[in-house]
């Protein structure tokens, strides 16, 4: 599990990756990966979400 789905606010992410601040994260994983680091954040969540539906059903 990465920091991002972790739980972990992109504050304490970007803290923990090295990065000078939430901005400089959020630039780089725009640049990397075309989606913010909360718009990852909440398409985990909801893929996680829509497992365990699955799971309990």
């Amino acid at each position: 599990m990465n920091l991002l789905e972790s739980g972990a606010s992109i504050a304490q992410s970007a803290t923990a990756a090295g990065f000078g601040s939430p901005a400089a994260l959020r630039r780089a994983f725009l640049a990397r990966y075309r989606v913010t680091p909360s718009g990852y954040q909440q398409r985990f969540r909801s893929t996680l979400a829509q497992h365990a539906q699955e799971l309990s059903a």
